[in-house]
């Protein structure tokens, strides 16, 4: 146990100058400018704020994995790169959302509102990349001049690293344009689909409602012949009924008629008899 103590002990001994050196050396890094490369993620809300609304869920490629970006501390640099990565960002969740809303036109059955909503705000935002797309080469071109001033003192080994990586974004952003155009086109085939999708829904639900119509037509003319085929027979039950009264009436006054005659015949006789 002593010995265990005595050990802990002389580590700390060791290792506490050593730790107290370090945040010493960062306090002068920072003094004097000087900061480590730094990783930053991005959330997918903050890519496209116009795209906002589709953050987190099939529509989002950074659902599983954020976007990110290396901040190296120096403002101006900074600032490009992430001008550049929410750009690059915002080309990858266009291009995912269209794909997604192409494959739901193709299943059918989609709503024609929402949909609608949705190709107009992609339709806006990917126009709006084509200006921003030009801004950054602008932007670019006028970081590069510049950056053996902006990276001089401390990081001023970058220079070359920086430089090339900005011409690549230069590059990237002077494609996109094209890109993006391309990707307009297919909202704009999409737009079609969906009003002609909804055009061909509403006319079969109103072939289907002319159809049920017809049948329930039918059924209506079915069951008013069959009531008229009753009543046809409930008619002839009654004539017969009538006609077998009528019989049995004449019959009846036929009896009488002759029992009357013979009443008579016996009075008549009656009363020849009494005379004598």
């Amino acid at each position: 146990m002593r010995r265990a103590l005595v050990c802990l002990m002389a580590t700390a001994v060791v290792f506490a100058p050593l730790m107290a050196y370090a945040g010493f050396f960062d306090s002068v890094k920072k003094s004097v400018g000087v900061e480590d490369d730094e990783v930053v993620a991005l959330e997918s809300k903050d890519i496209c704020p116009k795209l906002a609304e589709f953050a987190g869920g099939k529509y989002d490629p950074y659902k599983e994995k954020k976007l990110e970006y290396t901040k190296i501390h120096v403002d101006q640099v900074d600032d490009f790169t992430l001008r550049m990565t929410k750009l690059n960002g915002t080309m990858d969740f266009a291009s995912n959302l269209t794909k997604e809303t192409k494959a739901e036109i193709a299943a059918g059955g989609f709503d024609q509102a929402a949909l609608t909503a949705r190709l107009a705000t992609l339709t806006e935002v990917l126009m709006g990349l084509v200006g921003e797309a030009q801004g950054l080469v602008s932007s670019g071109q006028t970081l590069v001049t510049s950056l053996p001033s902006v990276l001089a003192g401390p990081k001023v080994a970058k220079v070359e690293s920086i430089t090339n990586s900005v011409k690549q974004s230069i590059a990237d952003a002077t494609a996109l344009p094209d890109k993006a155009k391309g990707l307009t086109d297919e909202v704009k085939q999409l737009g079609t689909q969906v009003v002609a999708g909804a055009a061909g829904a509403a006319q079969d639900a109103a072939a289907g409602a002319a159809k049920q119509a017809g049948e329930a037509a039918g059924q209506a003319a079915d069951a008013a012949k069959a009531a008229a085929d009753k009543a046809g027979e409930a008619a002839g039950q009654a004539a017969d009924t009538a006609k077998a009264a009528a019989d049995q009436a004449g019959e009846a006054a036929q009896k009488a008629g002759e029992a009357a005659k013979e009443a008579g015949e016996t009075a008549k006789e009656a009363a020849k008899a009494a005379g004598k």
